[in-house]
């Protein structure tokens, strides 16, 4: 642990000396995640002051937390638990308060206006690249249960779960190997050429609005239409939540990454699973000391 400590301290003061590139937001947001996270191991006042200085927690309670993406959600949940002497408890309140308001988002947003009680972190992106509901889109809705004990939150999850295990109009899971019916031919290309099944517990991108694409697209002409959808899913009349087709062949459907899919599926997929065995969670628990973990 001392050895990755001190790795994690070397990088940090590496970054610091670095010219900030053009696209500062990202960095900024990287940077108070970092200097959460170093502040929370080591208690000094220096990463304390950086957190402060690239927070946007600092100017008061965000309700847009980007928990799906490089948002100030992974920063603001690391300070939120850091139990320090320096912590600025007028600003970690700040911090809690921000994850009720994201997830009151939420479920306003998604959860409460679609057909299957699906989530989305900000209600504004695309069903599209790992953002639609086939991949549960829980994590700002659990790390608000955790740190408020608010049954709301969880409940709100549990629906967003349910519908990429199978609550949904196609009754299929989008993980390999899970359910009756689930993906059978992820883009795994030594799978493929070996002729191999695929291995199980793989969470694809899934379902995919296909009017992103333009209507020439290669995807569209060499293998979706040639599948035999109709109407055209091109055209608007195919329902989103149902524009899944089962081909190793379009990466938007097939693929998968760590970090927009299997990631995110298991933290929740983890976490509810360990949720109801904990009385203190069902009764409220006092903010920063959250079980089961999220990461």
């Amino acid at each position: 642990a001392s050895s990755y400590a001190t790795t994690a301290v070397g990088a940090w003061d590496w970054a610091e000396g670095q010219p900030i590139p053009g696209w500062h937001e990202t960095i900024e947001s990287v940077r108070s995640w970092a200097a959460a996270e170093l502040f929370r191991l080591t208690g000094e006042a220096g990463y304390h002051d950086a957190f402060l200085e690239a927070t946007p927690f600092a100017s008061g309670i965000q309700d847009q937390l980007g928990c799906r993406g490089f948002g100030p959600c992974d920063a603001g949940f690391v300070y939120a638990r850091t139990d320090h002497a320096g912590v600025d408890e007028s600003l970690r309140q700040t911090v809690l308060d921000s994850f009720e308001a994201h997830g009151d988002r939420v479920i306003a947003t998604t959860t409460r206006t679609t057909a299957y009680e699906w989530a989305q972190d900000n209600q504004w992106f695309p069903e599209s690249w790992g953002m639609a509901p086939s991949v549960p889109n829980a994590v700002g809705l659990l790390r608000a249960h955790a740190l408020s004990g608010e049954p709301a939150y969880l409940d709100g999850a549990v629906r967003a779960a349910s519908f990429a295990l199978g609550g949904n109009p196609q009754d299929m899971t989008f993980m390999t190997g899970l359910g009756h019916e689930c993906p059978r031919n992820p883009l795994i290309v030594d799978m493929r050429n070996a002729g191999l099944p695929p291995w199980p517990g793989v969470t694809l991108f899934g379902i995919h609005d296909i009017r992103n694409l333009e209507p020439d697209n290669w995807m569209l002409v060499y293998f979706i239409d040639p599948a035999g959808t109709y109407p055209s899913v091109w055209s608007g009349e195919w329902p989103i939540v149902e524009a899944f087709f089962d081909l190793f062949t379009v990466p938007p459907l097939s693929e998968f990454t760590m970090t927009q899919t299997i990631g995110p599926a298991t933290n929740a997929y983890r976490y509810l699973a360990a949720a109801p065995r904990r009385a203190d969670e069902r009764e409220g628990k006092a903010p920063g000391n959250p079980s089961p973990p999220v990461y």
